[in-house]
């Protein structure tokens, strides 16, 4: 500020919520320091005026010190009502100022706020989804393996009755011929023991070879189901963790 405080309108330091009360202060203070002075000023000329009796000159000087006086009361009350009136109304406006960009910030701090929320809410629901879809494709590869497993089961269970059932048509069929060709009947039984007993043989390692096969089939199409659910679930849940903590 100059050394007149009411030669122009002053800037105050600003705090937050408008100008510095001491700054202000301090400058009113200046103001009313000047109008007392010119107040004394002008009570000193009125007592110039009195003491200086009828002499014209006299009179006409105390006559223009007072009104001098006067004049520089008034126009310092002026001025110092009219600063006020400019602080009081620079005051408000940087007031309503700083209301509306707090107001603004506040605003702008509850939006962010409630998106990071929803985001987090999205990231929560995305994660617990894949972990229910990830779980619903293991246990469906279950399934699938445990079905394919007793279908080669029963296969191979078919293949073994069908087997005992040919067999035993056979050793049915060589007994009614040891009936009928006596002579032959030990050679022929013999025969049909022994091709009997390779039939078997063949029958049941030829089932044995499709059941193992058949097995081994569904235990690696089992193994391959739990490698690919197992892996697409762990990517399903990387990416939503991943999702999460973006």
């Amino acid at each position: 500020m100059t050394d007149n405080p009411m030669a122009s309108v002053p800037i105050f330091p600003e705090r937050r919520k408008g100008y510095d009360p001491i700054a202000v202060d301090q400058y009113l203070h200046g103001l009313q320091r000047q109008l007392a002075e010119a107040q004394t000023k002008a009570a000193a000329a009125q007592q110039q005026l009195r003491n200086a009796g009828h002499g014209p000159d006299a009179t006409a000087e105390a006559a223009r010190t007072l009104q001098v006086a006067r004049e520089t009361a008034e126009k310092a009350l002026g001025e110092a009502r009219n600063h006020a009136k400019k602080i009081l109304a620079e005051g408000k406006r940087r007031a309503a100022e700083v209301s509306a960009e707090a107001d603004k910030r506040t605003e702008n701090a509850r939006q962010v706020s409630a998106h990071a929320e929803h985001l987090r809410a999205e990231a929560s629901q995305l994660v617990t989804g894949a972990r229910m879809e990830a779980q619903s494709i293991r246990d469906q590869a279950e399934h699938d393996a445990n079905d394919v497993v007793r279908r080669a089961e029963a296969a191979a269970e078919q293949i073994h009755q069908s087997a005992n059932r040919e067999a035993a048509e056979i050793r049915t069929m060589a007994s009614n011929d040891a009936d009928e060709i006596k002579l032959q009947a030990r050679t022929k039984l013999a025969q049909a023991k022994e091709a009997i007993k390779e039939a078997e043989d063949r029958v049941i390692v030829a089932a044995k070879e499709h059941a193992a096969r058949i097995i081994a089939e569904a235990e690696s199409e089992a193994t391959n189901i739990r490698t690919v659910a197992t892996a697409r679930s762990n990517r399903i849940v990387s990416e939503a963790e991943e999702m999460a903590e973006g």
